[in-house]
């Protein structure tokens, strides 16, 4: 009796602690596991201080996406404190709807690491392009530039401001076009509530 009574108890414990190290909101979250939805792939895409990004596909229809792996510990410390990796998917949620906004699909937590699964843009970063071309007409110079001040306006229609706008965090949809996704949100700030998302000037979003 007292050996199952510890066995519950040891339980009840797992669960707790499991909770406290929890730090994406509930409603912020997927239901179920990544494991169940997506098939991870050995293809790394980048690379940062507490993320990776590697290639996964969704199970059910073969499709394609990214999935960043964020880190919440190192060597038994916290790296990323809860509000801003709450704040960074709760931006996304928020602005993913907009076609020069990387999208985001869902949303999972482990005890180590969460998992945010994105749109994946396959034309590399627009700083990649820049080196590697070492130069852009005027025409799609300027439709760059367009894309990114709609994205912008979106983001502020939104009450967002990213706040790392710059080439590497510009990402191109293919190799072939010009299409620009704006990502990495994660030093970004909501300041207001959203408004109309429909203003005018303000792009297009996704239907």
């Amino acid at each position: 009796g007292v050996n199952k009574a510890a066995k519950v108890e040891d339980g009840s414990v797992k669960r707790a602690r499991s909770m406290s190290l929890q730090k994406i909101e509930k409603p912020l979250k997927s239901s179920g596991s990544f494991a169940a939805k997506y098939r991870m792939l050995d293809e790394v895409l980048g690379s940062g201080s507490f993320a990776v990004v590697r290639k996964c596909e969704e199970r059910a229809t073969g499709k394609m996406c990214a999935c960043k792996i964020i880190s919440k510990y190192r060597r038994g410390k916290e790296v990323i404190e809860a509000e801003y990796l709450n704040d960074e998917v709760r931006i996304l949620r928020r602005c993913g709807s907009h076609e020069h906004v990387l999208e985001i699909y869902d949303v999972y937590e482990t005890l180590s690491s969460v998992y945010l699964v994105l749109e994946l843009a396959t034309g590399g970063s627009l700083l990649d392009r820049v080196l590697g071309d070492g130069k852009f007409s005027e025409k799609d110079a300027a439709l760059i530039v367009r894309q990114i001040t709609e994205a912008i306006g979106f983001l502020h229609s939104q009450g967002v401001v990213h706040r790392d706008l710059k080439p590497a965090n510009l990402l191109l949809r293919d190799t072939t076009s010009f299409c620009v996704k704006v990502t990495d949100f994660g030093l970004s700030k909501a300041f207001a509530e959203p408004k109309a998302a429909h203003a005018p000037g303000l792009g297009h979003q996704r239907s």
